[in-house]
This record gives C-alpha cells, structure tokens and sequence, in this order.
C-alpha cells in the first residue's frame, strides 16, 4: 500500500476496519502506529481500547479508553466503549455511568441505553432493566436484541404472556434466532404450569 507513514488517519481507519472483521490484534497494531504519530489522538486511542476489549484485555482497554476520555470528552464512542469495558469487568455501576453519558449522542443512544438495561439484567434487577430495553425498542423497533432481553427480563418477573407477544416480535425480526426461541419456549412452559 502507498501513503504517507506519517499519516495518523491511516492507521485509524486501518484499526478500525480490523476490528470489524474481528482481527483486534492488527487492529491494536494499527492503532499504536497511530498513536506513535500523534500520541494525543483520541480516535487512535478509541480503537486501540476497542481492539483491546476484543482481545479481551479488558484493564488495559479501560486505561486507554480513559486516556481518549480525557483527551475528548465529547468522545462518545469512547464513552460508550469504555462503559462496555466496565461492564465485562463488573464494574456495573461505571459501566452505567459510562452508558448513560454515551446516550447524550443520538448515534450512541440505542446501544447505550440497551447495554444499560444488560447491566441490571446482569444484578437481576428485571424490572429496572425491563425499563430501559423497552426505551431501546422505543428508539430502534427492529433491532433484534432489546426484544429477546425484554423477554428474558419479563420471564424472570413471572410474566410469560408479555414475554411471549415480545419473543414473537423478536422472532418476526429474525425467525433463525435460537435464543428467542429458547425463551419463547421457556414462556410457553410457565404458562402450561400454572
């Protein structure tokens, strides 16, 4: 490839595109070239901490999603990816935080807003999570995620007819998918048991 090394850009968007085919360490890389240009990037130190989350090295993401934090507050996919790295260390509570400073950003709001509902799911707190997947539905219906959590969450609180009218939306999105099945089916059996 021909560009210019010294051209942080390049690295940026090289990271980043190894992270969507799930190739973090190339991405992390590509991310640390960057940062060896410019070392106060915030994009470079974003996808950096993104690759890093992949990786699973979950203390050094936060570390360097911080760092972008710091250097651009408004960074919101930092924010966002560094609540993602709170919330697989259990660290539910900043996760939250995190989440719901990211869902200021219209474009970071659905996912925000869905992963703040996962951290109460993950206290079994079902109501509380049960709120904010109904807000992720809100913001995008068609997205097959908030509805099989929302089912989830209303099994959980004994509520199988409202789990199962949103496992069947859930499967109207994606009827392939074996985890709203799974609970459908879980719906279906606590209403024969009663």
């Amino acid at each position: 490839m021909d560009f210019n090394p010294n051209y942080d850009m390049i690295y940026i968007n090289l990271s980043l595109i190894s992270s969507y085919f799930n190739k973090y360490d190339e991405a992390a890389d590509y991310a640390k070239r960057a940062l060896e240009i410019n070392p106060n990037s915030d994009k470079a130190l974003t996808n950096l901490g993104l690759a890093l989350n992949g990786m699973g090295d979950f203390s050094q993401a936060i570390t360097e999603l911080k760092k972008a934090v710091e250097i651009n507050p408004l960074n919101f996919e930092a924010v966002l990816n560094l609540g993602n790295a709170y919330f697989y260390t259990g660290e539910l509570n900043l996760a939250r935080e995190m989440y719901h400073k990211a869902s200021k950003k219209p474009q970071q709001k659905f996912k925000a807003i869905n992963n703040i509902g996962l951290t109460y799911l993950q206290e079994n707190n079902y109501e509380e999570a049960a709120k904010y997947f109904r807000e992720a539905i809100e913001i995008e219906p068609s997205i097959l995620d908030p509805h099989i959590n929302l089912g989830f969450a209303l099994i959980e609180m004994n509520k199988p007819n409202e789990a199962m009218k949103e496992l069947e939306i859930a499967l109207s999105i994606d009827p392939n998918s074996k985890l709203a099945q799974a609970n459908l089916e879980r719906a279906k059996k606590m209403i024969q048991n009663r």
